[in-house]
């Protein structure tokens, strides 16, 4: 699957079929969903990428690199276990959980279509492709039951992300954007999620203007 991506995504991006080709960096504000919103913060995120217009602009895909680092929300987490005898009885026993930072970083394509072109402003929507690996190192005890120290979570991750954006042309070589996006993203085994909402601002730089 991974070869198969990469192998898509060189050849969008060596490939211009006369489109506009421009690159561009993106800022976002990422809220965390799916199993990572207890234990990890709002964090930010970055991309950059390349970008290819085709169709006079009415179709844009997007080929890049995507980057966050989440701060835990608490320093520790206080966690139980539960102890079944084979008289029947259960015994909560107490223990705690620490969190270390959580990063992802993922390679993304994304196709997008112009709903509005009016005056420089374009508002587009779009759908996506993103995989690549989440990082965290975590320490966990639970009374007479477990010691871990040092452990690691290191999954594949992936899914498909959507995208609504403003854009505009501030002249014939820059357009900044916002951009809202909703990542649903799981790890490769379907165990976690680590989907997260982003809200972003960007810049894109055109190499070739459409006007030339």
């Amino acid at each position: 699957m991974k070869k198969i991506l990469i192998t898509t995504m060189l050849l969008l991006t060596l490939t211009s079929f006369s489109a506009i080709a421009q690159f561009g960096i993106k800022g976002s504000l990422l809220s965390p969903g799916g199993d990572i919103v207890p234990t990890h913060k709002k964090g930010t995120a970055y991309e950059i990428y390349y970008v290819q217009n085709e169709w006079d602009g009415l179709m844009q895909s997007r080929v890049g690199f995507f980057h966050t680092t989440l701060s835990p929300a608490l320093d520790t987490f206080f966690v139980y276990g539960v102890k079944s005898e084979i008289s029947g009885v259960n015994t909560l026993l107490p223990g705690y959980a620490v969190y270390q930072k959580l990063r992802m970083n993922c390679i993304f394509i994304d196709q997008s279509i112009r709903i509005i072109n009016k005056k420089g402003l374009a508002l587009y929507a779009g759908i996506g492709i993103m995989i690549g690996s989440a990082k965290m190192k975590y320490d966990r005890y639970i009374e007479s039951m477990i010691i871990e120290t040092d452990g690691i979570v290191n999954p594949d991750i992936g899914g498909l992300r959507g995208n609504v954006q403003a854009a505009y042309k501030i002249n014939s070589h820059f357009q900044v954007y916002m951009q809202a996006m909703h990542n649903a993203i799981v790890a490769s085994d379907w165990s976690n999620s680590y989907a997260h909402n982003t809200y972003g601002i960007g810049i894109n730089y055109f190499i070739k203007s459409d006007e030339e």
